[in-house]
């Protein structure tokens, strides 16, 4: 099998931050929206009425909705950074990421307390890509809406990011952008 792309991945913080945006439900969004939106119905319905207090609590809840995506996948990429710092010793980790024709493989080179690296290696077939997100600095793979793979568009040893994203297209993967 011949290499299409080849990338090394570093799973820094901003890596994780993209991946909990790309698992970020977007139904929850929606209905934190529109729950700001009625919120501010409902503000502005204590303030015809002159209840001023109604309408500080009608206004503190919006600015609570509509903040409260941003916050939750910020906060749980964080979360994921930290728990990852503290499985790997402080040392943010790095993945070996190949891609064939029909599969990709990585690699994981995780610390241990020897100083050695021990390496977990995967093969997943694309037939299981459920979508690709294309953010800011990553492509985020989702296999079976389970499992999440970073890949630095920057870190690319064979191939580009352009490249890359015409492949998935010609595989007929789902690519869409997030912005954050």
């Amino acid at each position: 099998m011949d290499i299409l792309f080849k990338n090394q991945t570093t799973l820094t913080k901003n890596s994780y931050i993209e991946v909990a945006l790309s698992s970020n439900k977007t139904h929850i969004s929606i209905l934190l929206f529109f729950s700001g939106i009625g919120l501010i119905h409902t503000g502005y319905t204590a303030y015809m009425i002159k209840e001023y207090i109604l309408l500080l609590c009608c206004m503190g809840g919006a600015i609570i909705a509509f903040g409260a995506p941003f916050y939750i996948y910020r906060s749980q990429g964080i979360k994921n950074y930290k728990n990852q710092l503290l499985l790997s010793e402080g040392r943010e980790p790095q993945v070996n990421i190949t891609i064939y024709e029909d599969c990709l493989t990585f690699n994981k080179f995780i610390p241990t307390i020897n100083e050695d690296k021990s390496e977990a290696e995967t093969s997943i077939k694309h037939d299981k890509i459920t979508v690709v997100y294309n953010l800011k600095e990553n492509f985020v793979i989702v296999y079976a809406n389970q499992f999440y793979l970073p890949i630095q568009k920057t870190e690319f040893k064979k191939g580009s990011p352009e490249k890359f994203e015409e492949f998935l297209i010609k595989k007929d993967i789902k690519v869409k952008r997030k912005i954050i």
